[in-house]
């Protein structure tokens, strides 16, 4: 994961710790992938470290325009009102992030398009239709065995939902590195 010199600012949806803590799927999930052999290759300790940064971010980029814009982007938010989501199982991407394990986010519906869409939309930034929260990093790459076993414990929470909580508020978070090890919300808007 990098760090950079110049901070990032993105729009991030925060997800208090209490909402994994509580949930039996999520302690069932960290058990399981704690018994695998990948087990040994996720930073247990990093996840301690990030459990009060965890968050899905919605807008990226938000520096390119200045901190000003991005104070304005983030206004436009307020009063759309809070946003149920559901937490599926672990989800692994290939595409960005790599050695990442996230947590899928499936959330309400609102008339025919999903809310978090709608919320991109209202922001002014790219619409993803797809909403995570990293959640585990990996120390190093997997061998043969260890990918097969994520791959076990990927399969066996598919289409599982491992808690679910409603956004209320929209934060600007600052950043110099991926991890959000230094980060610090600037702004916040209730929706």
């Amino acid at each position: 994961m990098g760090r950079y010199e110049a901070s990032r600012i993105s729009a991030v949806a925060w997800l208090p710790p209490a909402v994994l803590e509580a949930s039996a799927g999520f302690r069932g999930l960290v058990a399981r992938l704690q018994a695998s052999p990948v087990g040994a290759k996720v930073d247990w300790s990093m996840a301690e470290r990030r459990r009060d940064v965890l968050h899905a971010t919605l807008c990226a980029g938000l520096e390119r325009d200045g901190p000003v814009e991005a104070r304005r982007r983030l206004a436009a938010a307020a009063g759309f009102g809070p946003v149920a989501v559901a937490i599926g199982g672990l989800w692994v991407g290939s595409a960005f992030n790599r050695g990442r394990l996230y947590l899928p986010l499936y959330p309400e519906r609102r008339g025919d398009d999903d809310a978090l869409r709608l919320l991109q939309h209202r922001l002014g930034g790219r619409e993803t239709r797809f909403y995570s929260i990293g959640v585990f990093n990996l120390m190093d790459d997997l061998d043969e065995g260890e990918t097969a076993s994520l791959a076990t414990v990927v399969e066996e929470g598919a289409g599982t939902v491992i808690a679910e909580t409603t956004f209320e508020d929209l934060m600007l978070l600052e950043t110099h590195d991926d991890l959000v090890l230094d980060g610090r919300m600037i702004d916040t808007v209730r929706l």
